[in-house]
């Protein structure tokens, strides 16, 4: 009997449990269905659009821009000497600041609800991609990026060679695919203005074409754009530097690092016509740097100075300004007199070019007597010979000259002040000419000017051609010059003629043709005695040549007459 009723119990409870999950059913079905419609598409917007990184940069309230370009610049010299190139890195850094800055800019131009909602702009770099990206936050709720995602190539555009950002495409959160949609319904975004805009004022001349998705930077604008990086540039700097891309000298790519740029100086430290070991000036003038920067970082004088500085450690005290005379107290000749700087006598000091130590070492000498007066000789105007030497100049009476003019020292610092340990330094590097001189090879006269570039030797190397002599005056044609190994651009061959011409103009017995880019010597002066003078024009044969086998010949300059 109990067993029967356990029977029928358990077959009860089958069918209530049965019939309990019918009714189960009935609402698993819209659950799911619920679930598919709207928790999926939330899943997957999240999982999509959903995209919570943030850049690592952190702006740096002090940044400056024309301070972080400037001191790339002078940074792309420090081991130039030893490496033999000039090593550029625009960072990635950089470019996040001046994005930040333009990022302040933009934002204060939208709209007040979307200002909350677009929070950063930056660069994201990787090996190949250089993403831009446009931080977004929805109330706090929902974190997500617009990334513009561009390849890097070098193209050939308009027969210019250019470095291309290609952009592949435009993503939100993880979704990408975006470029047409975001063009068709928020072209703003997609507009070359709009991208441009983003490129504004970092100090590069980028180009925009959104109609083939390409962003470019031609490499012909990139000399203007890194000398613009470096104020208070002279000619001597901006020629050079113009001369390095007219060279092909620089080459250039964007980098995860940043935009790195090398120029290669190894073909303009060498020209196996023109350099001579013997003649080359080996006073070390990086030590004249070093000693710079240790006066102003041991606060002997302000940075401020750095340029008195300089120029007081080659030129000497007489010819700094009265302002930084002024500031030579007993404490600071005290310190001057003392090692490591070592000058007898700070205020009648005349720098490298005629201290006695050096005058010794280097034998650098500032001559007594003008070329023209070393041509001079005793004309005895009644000896009668088949010719009559008027004088001769030597190759060491020439460079005796070049070697004392102003061209040397002439110089251009790229320096900074900066904290390092929280204590700050001073960095000096340098372009300097260093040497001037000349070899005499018959009917040429090849000068040779050393351009340190922070302690490496590059040379600018001038053919003067001999062209005519007349009335006692000697021409030569300064129209082939070399920067190294190669022919140097106009542009160029006319920065070193104005050098040269500056250097040697103070001397009345030298002219020049700035048409023609010639330079006469007048020995009208070398005929001391006017009798002497007198009977050579009656005769009219007064006769210049130049002899010199090669560069280790001890060419010469030689004036004569015929018989008197």
């Amino acid at each position: 009997m109990d067993e029967s009723k356990n029977v029928k119990n358990v077959e009860i409870d089958k069918i209530s449990s049965t019939k309990k999950k019918r009714k189960h059913r009935k609402w698993i079905i819209p659950l799911v269905t619920v679930t598919l419609l709207v928790a999926t598409p939330i899943a997957l917007v999240y999982g999509f659009l959903y995209d919570n990184k943030t850049t690592t940069f952190v702006h740096d309230e002090e940044f400056d821009v024309n301070n972080a370009t400037y001191y790339s610049a002078v940074d792309a010299l420090d081991n130039t000497k030893t490496t033999k190139k000039i090593n550029l890195n625009i960072s990635s850094n950089i470019f996040n600041e001046l994005l930040y800055m333009k990022f302040t800019t933009i934002s204060d131009a939208l709209p007040v609800e979307l200002k909350d909602i677009f929070t950063n702009l930056y660069l994201e770099t990787t090996e190949s991609n250089y993403n831009f990206v446009i931080d977004i936050n929805l109330k706090n709720l929902f974190k997500t990026r617009i990334k513009i995602v561009t390849t890097l190539a070098n193209e050939i555009i308009n027969d210019k060679e250019a470095i291309v950002f290609n952009v592949s495409d435009i993503k939100v959160g993880r979704l990408g695919g975006l470029y047409d949609l975001l063009q068709k319904y928020l072209p703003d975004f997609t507009s070359d203005e709009f991208i441009l805009g983003l490129f504004d004022g970092i100090g590069l001349s980028f180009e925009v074409d959104m109609s083939q998705r390409k962003i470019i930077y031609y490499k012909e604008k990139i000399p203007a754009d890194i000398s613009s990086f470096v104020s208070n540039q002279n000619d001597l700097y901006a020629g050079i530097m113009a001369e390095f891309f007219a060279r092909n000298l620089f080459s250039a790519k964007f980098a995860k690092s940043g935009l790195v740029g090398v120029i290669d100086l190894e073909s303009l430290t060498t020209n196996n016509d023109f350099l001579t070991k013997e003649k080359e000036n080996d006073v070390l003038w990086e030590n004249y740097e070093a000693l710079s920067e240790q006066l102003i970082n041991d606060n002997v004088f302000v940075h401020e100075d750095v340029n008195n500085v300089y120029n007081y450690m080659l030129y000497g005290y007489e010819k700094a300004d009265s302002t930084f005379k002024d500031k030579f107290t007993t404490e600071v000749i005290n310190t001057l007199k003392a090692e490591p700087y070592s000058i007898v006598d700070p205020t009648t000091y005349k720098g490298v070019f005629t201290n006695e130590t050096d005058k010794e070492e280097h034998k650098i000498i500032v001559p007594e007597q003008t070329l023209v007066e070393k041509l001079r000789a005793n004309v005895d105007p009644t000896k009668i010979a088949t010719t009559h030497e008027i004088g001769r100049v030597s190759e060491d009476d020439l460079n005796l000259v070049l070697n004392s003019s102003n061209i040397i020292g002439n110089n251009f610092l790229l320096e900074k002040y900066v904290k390092v340990n929280n204590e700050c330094k001073q960095k000096i590097n340098s372009f300097t000419i260093t040497n001037f001189y000349g070899n005499i090879i018959k009917d040429h006269i090849k000068l040779v000017v050393d351009i340190a570039i922070n302690g490496l030797d590059t040379y600018v190397c001038i053919d003067a051609k001999y062209l005519s002599f007349e009335n006692y005056k000697v021409t030569y044609d300064l129209n082939e010059i070399y920067y190294g190994e190669e022919v140097a651009s106009d542009d160029f061959k006319g920065l070193m003629f104005d050098l040269v011409e500056a250097a040697l103009d103070n001397d009345s017995n030298f002219s020049f043709n700035k048409t023609n880019r010639t330079i006469t010597i007048d020995f009208i002066d070398s005929i001391s005695d006017p009798l002497v003078l007198s009977a050579i024009n009656a005769v009219g044969n007064a006769k210049f040549s130049s002899t010199g086998d090669s560069l280790e010949s001890a060419g010469e300059l030689i004036l004569t007459a015929e018989a008197i």
